[in-house]
């Protein structure tokens, strides 16, 4: 199975919709345009109704949303990463350009670490285009550095995920 396909298949599951629906009660109350960062095929994005934005250009929902494979100059209330967060390489470097160029509220969901590694006999399977899984602290930790305040910081369902 590649990588589209294993996304295709996550994106099909109840996790992933009790994650949307989770995710969608964080973002701002009175949000107004939304980024979905690493949308991937686009699915969040098209079902919370954000723009997406990828490096990869496989998006298969986004027809009624926009798309950029460059980070647009927008106006956005809400960026979120939906378990994309791990993928980055330098996200240091991606949270200091966010903050110095968005007012945004910056949400990020992705598996804990320490999850991962209980889960690891089970049905996790590695995936090569991951950089680092976090643990919550090391999350909170790279925000401050990055000059956020962190909010929230909590821990969703059997993921044990999610900062805001």
């Amino acid at each position: 199975m590649d990588y589209k396909e294993r996304l295709r298949a996550f994106n099909s599951t109840e996790k992933y919709k009790r994650e949307l629906m989770f995710l969608n009660s964080l973002l701002s109350e009175y949000r107004s345009l939304v980024l979905d960062y690493g949308c991937g095929l686009g699915r969040a994005a098209y079902i919370i109704g954000a723009d997406g934005y990828d490096v990869n250009d496989y998006n298969e929902c986004l027809s009624k949303l926009e798309y950029f494979n460059i980070l647009p100059k927008k106006d956005y209330s809400d960026i979120y990463f939906l378990h994309s967060f791990a993928h980055l390489e330098n996200p240091l470097d991606v949270l200091r350009h966010l903050k110095e160029n968005y007012q945004s509220q910056l949400t990020v969901i992705t598996p804990n670490r320490y999850w991962l590694m209980q889960q690891s006999n089970r049905d996790y399977k590695p995936d090569p285009t991951v950089h680092k899984h976090y643990t919550l602290h090391e999350l909170k930790e790279l925000f401050e550095e990055a000059g956020y305040e962190v909010t929230l910081i909590g821990q969703f369902g059997e993921l044990n995920n999610g900062v805001n």
